[in-house]
Protein backbone atom coordinates (compact mmCIF):
# COMPACT_ATOMS: atom_id res chain seq x y z
CA UNK A 1 0.00 0.00 0.00
CA UNK A 2 1.18 3.32 -0.81
CA UNK A 3 -1.03 6.71 -0.09
CA UNK A 4 0.00 10.27 -1.30
CA UNK A 5 -2.28 12.31 0.30
CA UNK A 6 -5.63 12.01 -1.92
CA UNK A 7 -5.42 8.33 -3.09
CA UNK A 8 -4.29 5.26 -1.64
CA UNK A 9 -2.51 2.57 -4.02
CA UNK A 10 -3.19 -1.11 -3.28
CA UNK A 11 -2.88 -4.34 -5.31
CA UNK A 12 -4.37 -7.44 -5.72
CA UNK A 13 -3.26 -10.87 -5.52
CA UNK A 14 -4.38 -11.33 -9.42
CA UNK A 15 -1.54 -8.48 -10.03
CA UNK A 16 -3.94 -5.45 -10.67
CA UNK A 17 -2.88 -2.56 -9.11
CA UNK A 18 -5.89 0.45 -7.83
CA UNK A 19 -6.07 4.15 -7.01
CA UNK A 20 -8.58 4.35 -4.50
CA UNK A 21 -9.92 7.63 -3.40
CA UNK A 22 -9.55 8.51 0.19
CA UNK A 23 -12.69 11.02 0.20
CA UNK A 24 -15.00 8.60 -1.16
CA UNK A 25 -13.10 4.55 -1.57
CA UNK A 26 -14.43 4.96 -5.41
CA UNK A 27 -11.67 3.67 -7.67
CA UNK A 28 -10.11 6.07 -9.88
CA UNK A 29 -8.36 3.59 -12.03
CA UNK A 30 -6.76 0.20 -12.25
CA UNK A 31 -4.13 -1.32 -14.10
CA UNK A 32 -4.39 -4.72 -15.00
CA UNK A 33 -1.13 -5.36 -17.14
CA UNK A 34 1.13 -6.89 -14.71
CA UNK A 35 -1.04 -9.57 -14.11
CA UNK A 36 0.95 -12.87 -12.66
CA UNK A 37 3.78 -11.18 -11.36
CA UNK A 38 3.02 -10.55 -7.79
CA UNK A 39 3.23 -6.94 -7.39
CA UNK A 40 4.90 -5.45 -4.09
CA UNK A 41 3.99 -2.83 -2.10
CA UNK A 42 4.49 0.43 -3.77
CA UNK A 43 6.72 3.29 -3.45
CA UNK A 44 6.11 7.08 -4.19
CA UNK A 45 8.98 8.66 -6.07
CA UNK A 46 7.88 12.25 -7.23
CA UNK A 47 4.40 12.32 -9.19
CA UNK A 48 5.12 8.47 -10.05
CA UNK A 49 3.66 5.85 -7.93
CA UNK A 50 5.76 2.38 -8.44
CA UNK A 51 5.91 -0.88 -7.67
CA UNK A 52 8.55 -4.16 -8.37
CA UNK A 53 6.89 -7.43 -8.89
CA UNK A 54 8.70 -10.79 -7.49
CA UNK A 55 11.81 -10.38 -9.68
CA UNK A 56 12.11 -7.10 -8.82
CA UNK A 57 11.47 -5.57 -11.80
CA UNK A 58 10.61 -1.63 -12.48
CA UNK A 59 9.94 -0.83 -16.07
CA UNK A 60 10.24 2.56 -17.50
CA UNK A 61 10.32 3.48 -21.29
CA UNK A 62 14.37 5.06 -21.14
CA UNK A 63 15.10 1.64 -19.55
CA UNK A 64 13.59 -0.32 -22.73
CA UNK A 65 14.92 2.37 -24.76
CA UNK A 66 18.62 1.11 -23.52
CA UNK A 67 17.47 -2.67 -23.81
CA UNK A 68 16.02 -2.05 -27.66
CA UNK A 69 18.92 0.32 -28.45
CA UNK A 70 20.43 -3.28 -27.93
CA UNK A 71 18.73 -5.52 -30.47
CA UNK A 72 18.81 -3.16 -32.58
CA UNK A 73 22.45 -2.80 -32.64
CA UNK A 74 22.49 -6.90 -32.38
CA UNK A 75 20.08 -7.51 -35.40
CA UNK A 76 21.50 -4.90 -37.76
CA UNK A 77 23.08 -7.79 -39.53
CA UNK A 78 19.79 -9.62 -40.41
CA UNK A 79 18.07 -7.49 -43.23
CA UNK A 80 14.28 -8.82 -41.30
CA UNK A 81 15.24 -9.01 -38.07
CA UNK A 82 17.15 -5.20 -38.35
CA UNK A 83 13.96 -3.58 -39.60
CA UNK A 84 11.71 -5.21 -37.04
CA UNK A 85 14.18 -4.08 -34.51
CA UNK A 86 14.51 -0.41 -35.98
CA UNK A 87 10.93 -0.41 -35.59
CA UNK A 88 10.89 -1.15 -31.81
CA UNK A 89 13.92 1.69 -31.34
CA UNK A 90 11.64 3.83 -33.15
CA UNK A 91 8.57 3.56 -30.88
CA UNK A 92 10.60 3.78 -27.81
CA UNK A 93 12.64 7.17 -29.13
CA UNK A 94 9.74 8.77 -29.93
CA UNK A 95 8.27 8.45 -26.35
CA UNK A 96 11.72 9.14 -24.57
CA UNK A 97 11.89 12.23 -27.21
CA UNK A 98 8.38 13.19 -26.29
CA UNK A 99 9.79 13.73 -22.70
CA UNK A 100 8.13 10.08 -21.55
CA UNK A 101 11.04 8.57 -20.53
CA UNK A 102 10.18 7.98 -16.76
CA UNK A 103 7.05 6.48 -17.53
CA UNK A 104 6.25 3.13 -16.76
CA UNK A 105 6.02 0.71 -19.63
CA UNK A 106 2.31 -0.20 -19.19
CA UNK A 107 1.77 3.89 -19.53
CA UNK A 108 2.95 3.13 -23.61
CA UNK A 109 0.85 0.40 -23.80
CA UNK A 110 -2.08 1.80 -22.35
CA UNK A 111 -1.65 6.02 -21.77
CA UNK A 112 -5.11 6.43 -20.19
CA UNK A 113 -3.77 4.17 -17.56
CA UNK A 114 -1.38 5.75 -15.38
Amino acid sequence: MAFNGSSLFVTHDTGSIYSIDKIDGEIEWRQAALKHRRIRVGTLINDYIAFGDYDGYVFSIANTLKDVSYINEFFNAEKDYGKLAQLFLDIYQSSYTDGKGNNLLSNRLDPTHP
